[in-house]
């Protein structure tokens, strides 16, 4: 046999290895987002349910919407 031929079977081989461990552990450590906590149904759900005219603010989209508001600046800002 070639030793090329067998060098570029092992290279083939060991990459068909890499790329299935990586998907396998990818699929195992990615969480489910079909289930809570992460079901983004839910989430849009139980906004819906909340009595109306209860909110004072509403943040709509991701957490780069929200996460540059400093909560106290809202709690205690005289009207």
């Amino acid at each position: 046999m070639n030793p090329t031929f067998s060098k570029l079977i092992k290279v083939t081989g060991f990459l068909i290895l890499l790329g299935a461990s990586i998907y396998y552990t990818t699929q195992i450590v990615t969480p489910d987002r079909s289930i809570k906590p992460w079901d983004v149904s839910s989430k849009i759900i139980d906004f819906y349910e909340i009595e109306e005219n209860s909110l004072d603010i509403v943040f709509v989209g991701s957490s780069h919407t929200f996460c540059p508001f400093d909560p106290y600046i809202f709690q205690n800002k005289p009207a």
